[in-house]
């Protein structure tokens, strides 16, 4: 997944979550401010109405006790005369701004008498009730003629009416001097403040607009109301005075209507916003993060060995800057560890292909003349056994140091350009030496590298006797490609070598006809492993005292080589080489396991099958578990199975090989040492190899006819060996009676050669064991 996908999957719910937070919060940020704003208007609107009922209040009890005065002996007259004197106050009050709509007179009884309208605005006001607190009142002060005033003011809801009311302690009669205060005058307005109150409300905030009034049942006084705000399900806004308590509720959703925008409209308006962040926000990080990155990226793609490093450093310490330097330094510290051997300081195999390709393209441009000089030391591995890998690198290291200085300024005849010597393999270097004049340039100074070795090797005071082999190849007429050189230079040196080592030698015609036998020898070989065109042969090994066969060896011949007078000696080696020889031991492996299997079950045959494998299969970490599946596979007994190993095939890394055999040892198997006494096997060594059996090599048991009196001493070495370290011996090779002889007296179990029998064919095999299994019988 690419970064920037990734950064959107990371931000995408990040701003969607963050949108739907902030929109909420802008919802809600809006509501509760519009909320509370209303809360505001509502308290002020309560406030105006307070005023407004005041007002009227003062001038209602201003009018009732001018009223009140001229009432005293109306109600004595007779009914038309009283109506007629009620109208003229009545008229003289509303002329003058009056707010009186009824006049109702009572005895102290609390009984009405008369009810008389003012106006014609309503005529359907109703009794108002008196409380008995205020008849009682009025009886004591009716009783008083000193002190018999009375006056009281009261709202009160009537027929979902609000009235306000006054009520006086007046005289009945018209005598003025007896100040007999005998009714009771109520003198009663409709609030009509409270209906326009209501109204405006209505009109302003519309019908879900709800006013509740609720008089207090006591005498009015002129005191500021107490507001209460709550706003649960919806918004009460409440007044509470000493004469009523008023309170305006209003739902919640009345204040949505009052948003300037819908919920809606803001989710759009911020998502729009989001949106054109997030595509900038988006935008700087390609710019500033994807882009150096992607191009980090195709460089790390494109970027081949050895090439120079095409990014430059960035400047600034931000993490994408670092980043985009530390690869730069670390690309070119591996261009560094990658190209150059960590060793000797020189190029590495990689590197000098690379060099190697570059100068050979430029030669075939210019048509100028290359060597490549192929060194391998000889007898280093006897510096790492003796004096230890420590001691092997310093001298690789010395003779590096030395190669290097093998060209000098004054040789006009060769130049060596950069990385174009390098360190190959373990001990093996090449030099490549450009714009030559021809082979007497490179010869001299391949010469000159051998001069290193006229007196051996001295390093740390210790003259170690290592020399070297130099396989030339002349460009381009020895080849014009890379791997092409290296082959034929590889076989120019592996050719010194077998001339005795420690020379030169030119790449030529029987060299290059030897690389094409070995080339048709891989190709048959392919093809053999692929269609199986193997077979087996079966040399028996004798019981040394009644020369019955106890076992035989397995060795393997192809027919297509054999045609062609390519033995096993020859075909085996290039298998080795080209890693053929795996499958080619599987094979065998797998054919003589089914073999002895077989004889098992028909003859009863009980000896062992020796059988060779390569010298690979140490270094080979499958190959025990393979024979452990070819055991299970085929049923066999491990114990009558044996693995031969020549003695040279410890010359490579014996610790390992040694873990390998005691590896292969733990499936129950037998190891065989064969050929031995003519590898570089110590005696004292031999202790530590977990092998059963000794083969002595032919060499020393033809000597035994010739009177060779080292070659006796040889096997009496071997036999006694044996003996000591418990192992049995064969001796191979055997061709005379007399050798047979010598070997019995010598005590050797074991005896194989053609005097006894040559290697048979399948069929001639089982006619042997079938032949001795009849004679053990009789």
């Amino acid at each position: 997944m690419k970064l920037i996908t990734k950064i959107n999957l990371i931000l995408l719910p990040v701003v969607l979550l963050f949108a739907l937070g902030f929109i909420a919060l802008t919802y809600q940020g809006m509501v509760s401010f519009n909320q509370e704003q209303l809360e505001q208007q509502l308290i002020s609107d309560l406030n105006h109405f307070d005023q407004k009922l005041g007002y009227e209040r003062r001038y209602m009890l201003y009018d009732s006790r001018r009223i009140a005065v001229n009432l005293h002996g109306v109600f004595a007259l007779k009914p038309t005369q009283r109506n007629q004197a009620l109208q003229q106050i009545a008229y003289d009050l509303n002329s003058q701004g009056g707010l009186i709509d009824t006049i109702q007179l009572f005895n102290l009884q609390g009984e009405l008498e008369h009810s008389s309208e003012l106006t014609n605005q309503f005529s359907n006001i109703p009794r108002v009730p008196i409380e008995s607190s205020v008849i009682e009142q009025a009886n004591q002060l009716s009783a008083d003629a000193v002190n018999s005033s009375l006056q009281s003011s009261y709202f009160v809801t009537l027929d979902k009416q609000v009235l306000f009311y006054s009520i006086f302690l007046v005289q009945a009669d018209t005598i003025v001097s007896e100040r007999k205060f005998n009714k009771l005058a109520l003198i009663v307005r409709r609030q009509s403040v409270m209906d326009d109150f209501i109204l405006q409300m209505k009109q302003k905030y519309g019908q879900s607009m709800v006013i509740n009034f609720e008089p207090h049942q006591s005498s009015i006084a002129s005191q500021a109301g107490q507001i209460d705000v709550t706003s649960d399900s919806a918004i009460n806004i409440t007044m509470n005075t000493q004469d009523f308590s008023l309170t305006m509720t209003l739902p919640l959703t009345y204040v949505q209507t009052m948003l300037p925008y819908s919920l809606s409209q803001i989710g759009f308006f911020v998502f729009f916003i989001l949106i054109i962040s997030y595509g900038l926000l988006v935008t700087l990080l390609y710019f500033n993060v994807g882009k150096p990155i992607h191009q980090l990226l195709g460089t790390i793609k494109s970027t081949r060995f050895g090439d120079d490093v095409k990014l430059a450093k960035k400047k600034g310490n931000s993490e994408i800057n670092v980043l985009i330097n530390t690869y730069i330094e670390m690309l070119n510290k591996m261009n560094r560890l990658a190209a150059f051997d960590s060793l000797t300081g020189l190029s590495n195999r990689r590197s000098f292909h690379s060099q190697f390709q570059k100068q050979l393209n430029r030669a075939i441009r210019r048509g100028s003349l290359m060597a490549l000089l192929y060194i391998d030391l000889d007898n280093f591995k006897k510096v790492n056994d003796h004096y230890g890998h420590s001691t092997g690198d310093r001298l690789l290291k010395l003779f590096s140091e030395r190669l290097q200085k093998s060209i000098r300024p004054s040789d006009v005849a060769a130049n060596l350009g950069k990385g174009e010597i390098a360190r190959l393999a373990g001990d093996e270097f090449s030099l490549l030496l450009t714009d030559i004049e021809g082979p007497i340039a490179a010869e001299k100074v391949a010469d000159r590298i051998l001069q290193m070795f006229d007196s051996g090797f001295q390093l740390d005071g210790v003259n170690h006797n290592v020399q070297a082999s130099i396989g030339i190849v002349m460009i381009p007429d020895d080849g014009n490609d890379v791997q092409t050189l290296l082959q034929h230079a590889d076989a120019a040196m592996y050719q010194a070598k077998l001339k005795g080592k420690n020379r030169l030698q030119f790449f030529n015609r029987d060299i290059a006809g030897g690389i094409q036998r070995k080339q048709y020898i891989e190709r048959v070989l392919i093809k053999a492993i692929h269609h199986g065109h193997f077979n087996l042969v079966y040399m028996p090994i004798f019981d040394s005292q009644n020369l019955k066969p106890v076992g035989v060896e397995v060795l393997i011949r192809a027919p297509s080589l054999a045609s062609k007078g390519i033995g096993p000696e020859e075909f085996i080696p290039v298998a080795e080489t080209t890693g053929l020889i795996k499958d080619i031991d599987a094979w065998v492996l797998n054919e003589s396991l089914s073999r002895i299997t077989y004889l098992t079950d028909k003859y009863q045959f009980d000896g062992f099958f020796a059988i060779n494998i390569s010298a690979v299969e140490l270094h080979n970490r499958e190959f025990p578990q393979m024979v452990k599946s070819m055991l299970l596979k085929h049923q066999a007994d491990p114990s009558r199975i044996e693995l031969e190993i020549t003695e040279t095939s410890f010359v490579d890394n014996l610790d390992n090989s040694i873990r390998q055999l005691n590896h292969l040892k733990s499936l129950g198997v037998s190891l065989s040492l064969d050929d031995f006494g003519t590898g570089y096997t110590a005696f004292t060594q031999l202790i530590e190899f977990p092998v059963d059996k000794l083969k002595i090599d032919r060499s020393f048991i033809q000597g035994l006819d010739e009177g060779a009196s080292e070659k006796k001493r040889m096997v009496d070495i071997v036999l006694a060996l044996a003996d000591l370290y418990q192992l049995k011996v064969v001796a191979e090779g055997v061709e005379s009676e007399e050798q047979i002889e010598y070997l019995k007296y010598r005590g050797c179990e074991m005896l194989q050669g053609y005097f006894l029998s040559k290697p048979l064919s399948w069929d001639d095999f089982q006619l042997l064991i079938e032949q001795s299994h009849s004679s053990q019988t009789a």
